[in-house]
């Protein structure tokens, strides 16, 4: 339900995007930089706040964000970015073109790169956690949020020195996507990300993995079983079907100890197309949303978000004479969307 409200004098809450375990997302505008901002806001429990925390960590990695408490309320304010990896799937209705997925890829892989060399590793990635903003006229650049389980593998920002091995610990992550170690309760590192990745990865490629639907009721008794999937489902059994850098990943990902010190350019050129490549040719037979891009730029558009921002792209740079040509001239978008359709005198508001 859509609502406003105003919190903290400061932020105006337009609609709750998300909850979970920890708190309630909205999405809002900033009174004070007029830009429009998610806000995570949790209740304060008595105990050291997730949220300032996660402000830490997005300081230490350059990003931006404000946060704040008062007597009742944590909350914290970050760039509002595009759709989720969930999102993107669920728009192809689950059938994301390889080639996509080897393109975010690279990118994601880059990204844990750039979070492991500042110190931390992730250890709650999935796809509702991976978002995608546009950068240009048609591409999108991938960001990783949620940093309220990250922790520093590296001791001292100065001196390299690793955390300690250690086990029984409590299970930390999605299901779903954890690495084989954060089943069994070890201590995370590097290696558990990049497993971590794999697993979403072939789950983006396949729009599924083989243990979704298990019969179980217990946490723990779901724990075990998909644990236990997980080590006895070869890389090239799991990835069947997919080019051979799926394995390819998962292996290499799967040999690393403890402390190893990844080979990121290895991992991300692993899905970067050459001459030689498996990926280059590599398509599925077809594309769901086949037909559904831009007229004027080939560009594919899979959520109406993207379908605003492409058309101000296109008005701004003088390709279009507005928003109402621009929408004629890619009236397909609007038969297969017809939420798009519904919202056409919405879209032409917000350019007018």
């Amino acid at each position: 339900m859509n609502f406003e409200r105003t919190f903290q004098n400061r932020f105006k809450l337009n609609y709750m995007m998300g909850k979970g375990t920890f708190g309630v997302v909205y999405v809002g505008m900033d009174k004070i930089t007029k830009e429009e901002v998610a806000i995570k806001i949790e209740k304060r429990m008595g105990k050291p706040s997730m949220l300032c925390f996660e402000k830490k960590v997005y300081k230490f990695l350059s990003g931006s964000s404000h946060f704040g408490t008062d007597d009742f309320n944590s909350y914290l304010s970050m760039e509002l970015l595009g759709p989720n990896m969930e999102d993107v799937l669920e728009a192809k209705n689950r059938d994301l073109l390889v080639t996509d997925v080897c393109l975010y890829a690279v990118q994601i892989i880059k990204a844990i790169q750039f979070i492991h060399e500042r110190g931390f590793i992730h250890r709650d990635l999935k796809p509702e956690n991976i978002l995608l903003r546009q950068r240009d006229l048609s591409t999108h650049e991938v960001s990783l949020i949620d940093f309220g389980c990250a922790v520093r593998y590296r001791v001292s920002k100065y001196k390299f020195s690793h955390i300690a091995y250690r086990e029984k610990l409590p299970v930390m992550g999605t299901l779903r996507y954890m690495s084989i170690s954060a089943h069994l309760g070890i201590q995370q590192s590097r290696r558990d990300d990049l497993q971590t990745v794999g697993y979403i990865l072939t789950y983006l490629a396949k729009g599924k993995l083989p243990w979704q639907d298990m019969q179980v009721t217990s946490f723990a008794e779901q724990n075990m079983e998909v644990a236990s999937m997980k080590i006895r489902m070869k890389p090239q059994h799991l990835c069947q079907g997919l080019p051979s850098a799926f394995s390819n990943y998962m292996k290499y990902c799967r040999s690393l100890e403890f402390a190893s010190e990844p080979d990121y350019s290895y991992l991300y050129g692993l899905f970067e197309p050459t001459e030689n490549s498996s990926l280059r040719n590599h398509k599925k037979l077809h594309d769901k949303y086949g037909g559904f891009v831009c007229h004027l730029c080939g560009t594919d558009f899979i959520w109406q978000q993207s379908l605003v921002c492409h058309a101000s792209f296109h008005v701004r740079a003088g390709d279009a004479l507005n928003i109402q040509s621009f929408l004629d001239d890619n009236s397909s978008m609007l038969t297969i969307l017809p939420s798009l359709e519904e919202n056409t005198d919405q879209l032409l508001q917000v350019f007018t």
